[in-house]
């Protein structure tokens, strides 16, 4: 499972689950050298040892009222979420969808791979959107089962504004970074933003 190299270096073998071992996989490892003049010992190094499971990704059909923007999220199982990510979103057009920073546009993709499509109307509805993904310890890319697609609804009179609430309002941001803050509301009229 773990050996030590001529230089001191610890090796992790690749393990099935069965032999995950807690004591070996889910620890905390430091480097200590001695010498003559003195000892040393290096920062902590905590060590996750993942079992590779399988996954399957998901979109859900979601509804918008015209002129809103629509949310399309990519559903990664709980157990894999920390390890992968949206690398894409691939309308059926063929058109290719990447995470960025432009607010301005019709399609947004945030670093969290939500597809924001802006100002939803009826042509809007006959587009369907698959999700794909890679798995940042494996490299394995993969795409929804099945696309998903906006249902646009037509409001039947007057809508209060509603802020759709995020599960988790949390952002972490590196230092001088960039980040976007969503407020994604629906309502008839179509709300404005301040």
């Amino acid at each position: 499972m773990v050996a030590q190299t001529t230089n001191g270096s610890l090796m992790f073998y690749p393990f099935t689950a069965e032999k995950f071992r807690h004591e070996v996989h889910s620890s905390v490892y430091r480097c200590k050298l001695r010498n003559l003049v003195g000892t040393v010992l290096s920062r902590e190094v905590h060590v996750k040892g993942v079992v590779n499971q399988k996954y399957t990704v998901q979109v859900h059909d979601e509804y918008v009222m015209a002129g809103n923007t629509a949310v399309l999220k990519c559903q990664v199982p709980s157990y894999m979420s920390e390890f992968v990510m949206v690398t894409a979103w691939i309308q059926d057009t063929g058109m290719h969808l990447y995470p960025n920073t432009d607010i301005g546009g019709k399609y947004t993709v945030l670093s969290n791979g939500e597809l924001y499509i802006n100002n939803a109307g009826p042509n809007d509805a006959y587009k369907s959107y698959t999700c794909r993904t890679v798995n940042r310890l494996t490299g394995e890319v993969q795409a929804s089962t099945y696309p998903g697609r906006i249902i646009v609804t037509e409001p039947k009179g007057m809508v209060q504004p509603r802020i759709n609430v995020e599960k988790h309002s949390m952002r972490h941001v590196v230092l001088n970074g960039q980040t976007t803050l969503p407020c994604i509301a629906q309502g008839h009229p179509v709300p404005t933003y301040r």
